[in-house]
């Protein structure tokens, strides 16, 4: 079983809180910038199997994941999918290929409406931005992007979650 999802960054940085000594001041600039859009597939024991592209997410784009990811798998065992119901994950071009998926032995289970908490991959997308990316990771985009890549080719290895 693996979950899937996308989520964007950028050097709007992620930071929910921070300690400064009294009378000291920290700053960290913020800037819009192009962004880079992570798409991922997470199992429960950490696997993980990431996608960045720069330019925009669309149907074509999620196909395209799916069906590079899907060929690198064994094509005799049973796979599924976690999805939520983004309008890529249910558009008329995708569900054409849930058909010919199908026939693949890849089932797509769509979460319900307004229910994030239940695909796991959410709480990769929260660990990376609020506590594996390192503040200067948004110095500037390469840098963003270099941190981005550290992070996702060490999920199961330095950077791991405990699902329960």
């Amino acid at each position: 079983m693996y979950y899937f999802d996308a989520s964007f960054f950028s050097l709007m940085p992620n930071i929910p809180y921070g300690w400064q000594q009294k009378g000291a001041t920290l700053e960290l600039e913020s800037a819009r910038s192009k962004s880079l859009k992570a798409l991922g597939f997470l199992r429960r024991d950490n696997t993980f199997t990431p996608y960045v592209v720069e330019g925009s997410i669309n149907s074509f784009v999620v196909v395209e994941v799916f069906e590079d990811f899907i060929a690198s798998l064994d094509p005799k065992r049973k796979k599924v999918f976690i999805i939520d119901n983004a309008p890529v994950h249910t558009s008329e071009y995708f569900q054409l290929y849930e058909a010919h998926w199908k026939a693949q032995n890849v089932k797509i289970c769509h979460l319900s409406t307004y229910s994030p908490e239940l695909n796991l991959i959410e709480i990769l997308w929260r660990f990376v931005k609020y506590q594996w990316l390192p503040w200067d990771a948004y110095l500037s985009f390469e840098r963003l992007e270099e941190n981005l890549w550290d992070v996702f080719l060490n999920v199961g290895k330095k950077f791991t979650i405990s699902f329960g």
